[in-house]
C-alpha cells in the first residue's frame, strides 16, 4: 500500500490563543460562518475533556476554579521551585 500526499490541496490550521473572555470563540464563530471551507472547532477545554479519560484529569483544570488544585500549592511551586527539587545527593 503506498501511501500519497495531496500538497496542492493541504488544509489549513489557525490558531487562536487568548484569556477567557477574549473573543477567540467569537472569531472561530465568524471563520466558521464566512469561509467557504468547513472549519473544525478544536478548543483546548474541549479537547482535554473530550480527548483524556476523566480518571486521567482529577484534579486538573483549564479555567481557575473548583476543578483546579489548591492555588496555594501551585504559585508556590512557581515561585520557590527550589524548595520542591527533592532530596539532595552529596558532592562525592
Amino acid at each position: 500500500m503506498e501511501l500519497q500526499l495531496d500538497i496542492e490541496n493541504a488544509g489549513q490550521i489557525v490558531i487562536l490563543n487568548g484569556p477567557p473572555r477574549s473573543g477567540t470563540s467569537s472569531i472561530v464563530k465568524v471563520i466558521q460562518e464566512t469561509f467557504d471551507n468547513p472549519w473544525l472547532n478544536l478548543g483546548v477545554d474541549v479537547y482535554v475533556r473530550e480527548m483524556t479519560p476523566s480518571r486521567c484529569r482529577l484534579g486538573i483544570g483549564v479555567r481557575p476554579g473548583g476543578e483546579q488544585p489548591d492555588r496555594r500549592v501551585r504559585y508556590s511551586l512557581i515561585r520557590n521551585p527550589l524548595a520542591f527539587r527533592g532530596p539532595q545527593r552529596s558532592a562525592e
